[in-house]
């Protein structure tokens, strides 16, 4: 599978081999982002450096953005063809008859939730590397094409998607920090 820009859309990320057909040529995109940075830079308040530094976590956060929704809807699938069909994938599961417990994705180990150690047998129901592996997979070629088609260099994918999970991430706690903070009526 190859993006328009003539980059495979998936692992190993490097130069197509071959002539990429049946998506967006390298000319193409050249005049729709030319067209695209000016009507940008017609608008934007500030210099040519902040407007590159603005566009490229712009385009980070697009495509972590875009893999966010997609990986959040792929881990809720309960479809036939889903990653975990018929249940959607959960983050924990049970062990030892009654516990809860979470899949350590580096280590191999079923911890318990609780955080008093480890299971002793198998923790069922909890998502494993294999299954989270293969939802990054499902959206991150999506992921990449939306962090190009807002002018992401496509060189820096891995670097920028890292980038705008962890903006997402910072967001995301900000938001729930001032969630709790409102609904406790705090002042």
């Amino acid at each position: 599978m190859t993006a328009g820009n003539g980059w495979l859309s998936e692992d190993p990320w490097s130069v197509c081999t071959t002539e990429c057909t049946g998506a967006i040529t390298p000319a193409q995109q050249a005049v729709i982002d030319a067209k695209c940075n000016a009507a940008g830079k017609a608008a934007f308040d500030g210099t040519d450096d902040e407007y590159a530094m603005f566009e490229a976590e712009g385009a980070a956060n697009a495509g972590a953005a875009n893999m966010m929704g997609c990986f959040d809807t792929a881990f809720a699938s309960t479809a036939s063809d889903a990653v975990c069909p018929g249940t959607g994938c959960s983050w924990e599961g049970t062990c030892d008859t009654d516990k809860l417990c979470w899949n350590d994705e580096w280590t191999g180990d079923a911890w318990l939730a609780d955080g008093n150690g480890f299971c002793i047998g198998k923790c069922e129901g909890g998502i494993t590397m294999e299954e989270e592996n293969k939802l990054h997979d499902l959206c991150n070629k999506d992921a990449m094409n939306k962090f190009m088609s807002a002018g992401g260099d496509p060189t820096a994918w891995d670097n920028q998607l890292e980038m705008g999970a962890a903006t997402a991430a910072t967001n995301g706690m900000e938001n729930c920090f001032d969630k709790a903070f409102n609904d406790n009526n705090y002042k």
